[in-house]
């Protein structure tokens, strides 16, 4: 497949909190996955005419002191999408991983 619209997020999150909200994300569309923690993940999408891949680079942690935060860089490529379709549905995935604070 041709490529496609891709964006990159460095994310505070496990692959298993990513999986619990993906289907938010996706807006209840039907998806698969492969994959696991260690070697990473991918999630899709697709339609007749359209496909969302989502890669999730291996699990990681970040350490600062004694405290440990899960990171996972998370690509999402958009297939078949026009650029302001894409951007559009980013910014419904972003928000429905985003998470309240001060």
């Amino acid at each position: 497949m041709a490529e496609g619209t891709a964006f990159t997020r460095e994310m505070g999150i496990t692959h298993k909190e990513f999986l619990r909200l993906v289907g938010k994300a996706l807006q209840g569309e039907d998806y698969t996955t492969k994959g696991d923690d260690a070697s990473g993940r991918t999630v899709v999408s697709q339609s007749a005419d359209r496909r969302i891949e989502i890669t999730l680079a291996p699990q990681s942690e970040r350490r600062i002191a004694l405290l440990s935060f899960p990171v996972t860089m998370v690509t999402v490529r958009f297939f078949g999408y026009r650029q302001e379709d894409a951007e559009s549905r980013m910014a419904r995935f972003d928000r429905a991983y985003h998470r309240g604070g001060g």
